[in-house]
């Protein structure tokens, strides 16, 4: 995942897992106006991403 932060793109998370109910924790707070998620296919067949969600964890 991707976050645009005062006009430049930096990685704010990377893995290679997916499915349902994961998790990214980020290192630390993100302001951001944008964020960009890439997902990659290992095989032949077209990736896919049902749903996401972005949102403040603490209070």
């Amino acid at each position: 995942m991707e976050a645009n932060a005062n006009g430049q793109w930096q990685v704010v998370a990377s893995g290679s897992d997916i499915g349902q109910n994961r998790f990214l924790s980020l290192p630390g707070p993100v302001a951001a106006s944008e964020l960009c998620i890439n997902v990659v296919s290992r095989d032949q067949r077209p990736p896919s991403l049902y749903s996401f969600v972005a949102y403040a964890k603490g209070g």
